[in-house]
């Protein structure tokens, strides 16, 4: 559950003393324009997809700036649809299709550094499915402190 993930993300975040965040799935990044354009696109958007369900995959530690702990999500047609529907509403290949996952820790410090029991544990306590109800843009310029959403909205039930 949202809840469940919320949990896990505060406390890897006080452990290695890093920043909380909403769990989420990057699903696009959009090109610079106008927020009133944006939102008007994004309710186009969640008028046309429906909540989903993803199946996780293995939980890892990673050396991608700020993306520490993670857990792959296995492609869909629901989540393929959801990227057509970014790609084809925002005119241009905006959806980030590469590494589907859900972050748990946002840290520059290396690897060896994290317990590898903090990854068992987001394995135990993560449900077998992930439910994604809504979409948000967020702001991600400079560090994930300084990250803010704008906007948020919830898909068809």
């Amino acid at each position: 559950s949202e809840a469940s993930c919320n949990r896990i993300i505060k406390s890897l975040a006080a452990k290695y003393r890093s920043v909380p965040f909403q769990p989420h799935i990057t699903a696009g990044g959009i090109p610079d324009r106008q927020i009133q354009e944006v939102k008007k696109v994004m309710g186009e958007i969640s008028g046309e997809v429906e909540t989903f369900e993803l199946s996780p995959r293995t939980v890892q530690c990673k050396s991608f700036p700020y993306q520490k702990i993670t857990m792959g999500i296995k492609k869909s047609s629901a989540l393929n649809h959801l990227h057509q529907t970014i790609d084809s509403r925002f005119k241009g290949n905006y959806s980030r299709r590469d590494y589907p996952h859900v972050s748990f820790l946002y840290s520059t410090m290396p690897c060896k550094k994290i317990d590898e029991e903090d990854l068992k544990e987001v394995e135990r306590r993560c449900l077998p499915k992930i439910s994604v109800n809504r979409i948000a843009l967020v702001h991600c310029k400079g560090t994930p402190e300084e990250w803010r959403t704008l906007y948020m909205c919830a898909l068809k039930p």
